[in-house]
């Protein structure tokens, strides 16, 4: 990684792109398996002992989704633990700072956070969250529109291209990586790359390839199947031979994404205890929303946002997830090799 260029191209295509994705967004924001709220129905009796217990949660696509998406599963925990949560929202750029400001001994990250945290902080490996065909593990691909005739990694060669953020592994890292390993280097060889401004990254990467506003693009393999579920793209097993929308010029090995862990210095029963709820976690759990058992650090219960009071939420159609299971520090050392490969903190050496 030697340098960022960031450059704007097909710009009134990428903006009404952005357009019909804000709209989107704005229809549909409110995660699957969200239930009318419970009316008439009070918290069970439950012992709330000692201090709230901090949660740290990295910021997926937005802190307003992040909130709505995992907010049950925090709330859940401490229904499990029998202590209230205090769930703080963390972006990406600044966690470890965060962490450490705040004292926060438990968060959840996406792989690359936790092998940066890991190496300078000695963070501790929990478990694994589970989403998509692959569990724990997931890829990413590159991708660019039928009929373009970008079929290969040399035909990348002169075009553009968007990645998602920096710090996504299957966004940024295995697509910058997989270039290298075939002959491509974005800074040379690319007539520009850029990473789309605002939220939802990785769902304008893709979009900015079907409007043609880039000429190939980085796809998430969990972004692409769930854009392709929602019937916004046509990819994947869904669809047939000639209904595919993109050619599919990489995809990655694969690898984990979103992991759980914690500070070396955390109360080890707690984590015990926090592990042990996040493993026994199923797709029919459910959990009922109530502040007495959950506070979101910025965020107001029941003024019209995403936190209402007596609600009963399915904790994984919630999240979009699956669950959790056990992970081994030893299954990110794909991702760690790539980071080196390409320059990445915390492996980053400038002086060469």
């Amino acid at each position: 990684m030697k340098k960022f260029r960031f450059v704007f191209a097909g710009f009134s295509t990428i903006l009404f792109a952005c357009a019909v994705l804000s709209v989107s967004l704005m229809l549909g924001c409110q995660p699957e398996g969200v239930s009318t709220p419970a009316k008439g129905k009070t918290s069970p009796k439950l012992k709330i002992t000692g201090e709230p217990l901090k949660l740290g949660y990295l910021i997926c696509n937005s802190k307003e989704e992040t909130i709505a998406r995992f907010a049950p599963v925090a709330a859940y925990i401490g229904e499990k633990l029998g202590r209230k949560i205090h769930m703080v929202p963390m972006n990406t750029y600044d966690v470890e700072d965060v962490v450490k400001e705040k004292n926060i001994k438990f968060f959840k990250t996406n792989s690359i956070v936790y092998i940066q945290l890991t190496e300078k902080m000695g963070t501790k490996l929990m478990c694994g969250e589970k989403r998509g065909p692959l569990g724990r593990f997931t890829t990413g691909k590159i991708i660019s529109r039928r009929g373009s005739g970008i079929k290969t990694y040399a035909d990348l060669k002169g075009k553009t291209y968007a990645f998602g953020p920096m710090f996504a592994p299957f966004g940024y890292l295995v697509q910058y990586d997989m270039m290298l390993q075939n002959g491509i280097d974005p800074e040379e060889d690319l007539e520009y790359y850029a990473i789309p401004w605002g939220a939802y990254k990785h769902t304008k990467t893709i979009l900015g390839v079907e409007l043609r506003g880039y000429d190939a693009a980085s796809a998430p393999d969990l972004d692409a199947i769930k854009m392709a579920a929602d019937g916004k793209i046509r990819m994947g097993k869904k669809y047939s031979e000639e209904e595919q929308e993109f050619n599919v010029i990489g995809e990655s090995e694969q690898a984990p994404y979103c992991t759980f862990s914690s500070t070396t210095d955390a109360d080890p029963e707690t984590s015990r205890q926090i592990k042990a709820a996040l493993l026994a976690l199923t797709t029919e759990d459910k959990v009922l929303m109530v502040p007495e058992r959950l506070e979101v650090e910025g965020v107001s219960w029941d003024d019209g946002g995403f936190l209402r009071t007596g609600e009963v939420l399915n904790i994984c159609k919630a999240g979009m997830i699956d669950g959790y299971e056990e992970a081994k520090d030893s299954d990110y050392d794909g991702l760690r090799k790539m980071m080196k490969r390409i320059n990445m903190s915390p492996y980053a050496n400038f002086d060469d």
